[in-house]
């Protein structure tokens, strides 16, 4: 087999369009699903930002309402005159 000339890249280079045409179908699916995925992922992160937002705001207002205010100088002096 040495003495005849051939080249044995062309001969294990297979060239199947139908293969090529399946890979790049598998391909785009998989595109397609990482997308969703990923559109999925934000949607609840937005919501899960959305509840932590909502309940800071809850504690905030919560807190802010247990919190005596602090005296004005007009109940400073009918304290006083009391």
């Amino acid at each position: 087999m040495t003495g005849i000339g051939f080249d044995k890249e062309a001969v294990n280079a297979v060239h199947d369009e139908a293969l090529e045409a399946e890979e790049a179908k598998i391909h785009e699916q998989k595109a397609v699903e990482a997308a969703e995925k990923a559109a999925a992922k934000a949607k609840e992160e937005a919501e899960l930002a959305a509840k932590a937002a909502e309940v800071e705001a809850r504690h905030n207002q919560a807190t802010a309402s247990d919190t005596p205010a602090e005296p004005t100088p007009e109940t400073k002096d009918e304290a006083k005159n009391s």
